[in-house]
């Protein structure tokens, strides 16, 4: 791939998470690996225990 390829990739990946995080849209997980970590303002910690807590109300 070029490096316009892979920004343009990115941008996408990069949209597509903004977009579902605002809308709080469990399709937001196919933006991150199984094992990451998120780190925002209001939490950090892994993506499997910590983010989906606010989205899925548990």
């Amino acid at each position: 791939m070029s490096n316009g390829t892979d920004m343009a990739l990115i941008s996408e990946l990069v949209a597509r998470e903004r977009l579902f995080r605002a809308r709080h849209n469990p399709e937001i997980r196919d933006c991150y690996y199984a094992d990451a970590t998120v780190a925002t303002s209001w939490q950090q910690g892994p993506l499997s225990t910590l983010y989906w807590r606010r989205i899925e109300g548990s």
